[in-house]
């Protein structure tokens, strides 16, 4: 696969994966079938920060072809780390890969970017003040080769376990569709700003803030037809506006992945394009879940 062309989320197992505690049980009132399921405010918590507690196994009853993996809504520290082991059975006595020592919150700043007095020049990584902002981080984990995968294992380690338990709201498991051709210049993203404003009659304003989602459009001017009706066409139809997955764009600046990647819902896509005999402009509008 190309390590520069956009990834959508597409085919996305998560639901047919089966969830249970890798170590001791997990806190009875937020269980960890809780990371395979809607709504993201059902979270799934640990029983506590220690590596004996902070482990889930995930189980498909077939074998289905991965290729990208994330960590929604979590609430990591800055300096915790996780494992992830792949097998190709059920009973987990085939591996197929592993990624250990992995940061949640890898560099996301380059020195170029920052004055000398910046918080976070000499770590290059998120502030604890700035991560207490996030209201969904998502961390990705891609894997640039797909494997056929039938269980997981993850182990999360508290650099400092007195902390506590980690808290996670989904752990989203799919194969990731990489189109052939990236959106095209002028792709749009930001956020939807809710935050409310009262303002009085002299002037002084009152805000009331609210989280807000990411968001993404554009348009993929010449996708193969083939690519633009069998994948795309038929995910929209799958999906709808109500199933979220991901969208992963610039996937070769690992600078720009804690912020770019973001667990995403269709917005009232509008029709295709036919271009030419063999090609169509495919729009997306994408707009993250909180």
């Amino acid at each position: 696969m190309s390590n520069v062309n956009a990834i959508i989320g597409f085919d996305k197992w998560t639901g047919q994966f089966i969830f249970e505690a890798g170590g001791r049980a997990w806190d009875p009132d937020r269980p960890v079938t809780n990371l395979g399921s809607m709504p993201l405010y059902r979270v799934g918590q640990t029983a506590s920060g220690n590596v004996a507690d902070t482990s889930f196994i995930a189980r498909s009853p077939t074998p289905v072809p991965v290729g990208l993996l994330a960590f929604v809504g979590h609430d990591a520290d800055g300096d915790d780390t996780f494992d992830i082991e792949l097998f190709a059975d059920f009973d987990m006595h085939e591996p197929v890969q592993a990624i250990l020592g992995e940061e949640f919150w890898p560099i996301v700043y380059d020195r170029s970017a920052l004055p000398f007095e910046h918080e976070s020049f000499w770590t290059g990584k998120l502030s604890a003040r700035q991560r207490a902002k996030k209201r969904t981080p998502v961390r990705p984990v891609w894997l640039p080769t797909p494997v056929m995968v039938q269980a997981i294992r993850v182990t999360m380690r508290r650099d400092r376990p007195a902390v506590g338990p980690f808290r996670i709201r989904m752990f989203e498991i799919c194969l990731g569709h990489q189109v052939s051709i990236n959106p095209s210049f002028g792709m749009s993203y930001g956020f939807n700003f809710r935050t409310t404003a009262l303002q009085a009659a002299c002037g002084h304003k009152e805000f009331n803030r609210l989280p807000k989602a990411p968001t993404w459009k554009g348009t993929i001017d010449y996708l193969p037809t083939d690519e633009a009706r069998q994948r795309m066409h038929d995910a929209n139809e799958e999906y709808d506006l109500d199933t979220p997955f991901l969208f992963f764009p610039f996937p070769s600046r690992k600078v720009d992945w804690l912020r770019m990647c973001n667990f995403v819902r269709n917005v009232d896509p509008t029709p295709f394009r036919i271009v030419t005999d063999e090609y169509d402009e495919v729009p997306f509008s994408f707009e993250g879940v909180l």
